[in-house]
């Protein structure tokens, strides 16, 4: 069994150490499965022309709706999404990585918010651990306990924290569950 983990562990290094460049280079919204519109039925008018914008392109647009939402309906989760996703639409990392920090406090178990958050984690050494704690959080859900790529992407910042045997078990569990190649 002991050389089985040293195998998989350099084999692991290596990988992600080959493939780390090609991951940061993938853009954060098409990774993400559920970036979805939110239910705008009981939204105010301010978040739903920010979410009109924002599906016609015009992005910048969309973020000044949503802040000018965000201030005048603080609890406003899908004025918050809008902000972050906006944010990270327009490549301003460092603010998306803040906008859905925010989010997962005005809901916690918000799935977009957590998926995010552990993508974003791999990209600043001091986002790494928002990140595996947003994975953890997304992993506790029901139906996510089994999800290879959830569980991988947090072996891969679990492994960048130097986490090595906490990485390896992740690895496992999701190396049983038919991964995706990446994996």
């Amino acid at each position: 069994m002991n050389w089985y983990r040293c195998t998989l562990g350099l084999c692991l290094g290596f990988n992600l150490l080959a493939a780390t460049p090609l991951m940061l280079a993938q853009p954060v919204l098409a990774q993400l499965p559920n970036a979805q519109l939110p239910d705008l039925n009981n939204e105010p008018a301010l978040v739903q022309e920010g979410y009109d914008l924002f599906e016609k392109g015009w992005t910048d647009q969309a973020l000044e709706k949503f802040l000018q939402a965000v201030q005048q309906y603080p609890d406003s989760v899908p004025a918050q999404l809008g902000v972050a996703r906006s944010y990270l639409k327009l490549g301003q990392d460092a603010n998306a990585f803040e906008e859905f920090r925010r989010l997962t406090v005005l809901d916690p178990t918000n799935i977009e918010a957590l998926e995010t958050l552990g993508f974003l984690g791999s990209y600043r050494p001091e986002w790494r651990t928002v990140g595996i704690d947003a994975l953890t959080t997304l992993l506790e859900q029901p139906g996510y306990g089994q999800n290879g790529e959830v569980r991988s992407q947090r072996a891969l910042l679990l492994f960048y924290d130097g986490r090595l045997a906490e990485a390896v078990a992740d690895y496992e569990i999701a190396l049983e569950q038919s991964p995706p190649l990446a994996t």
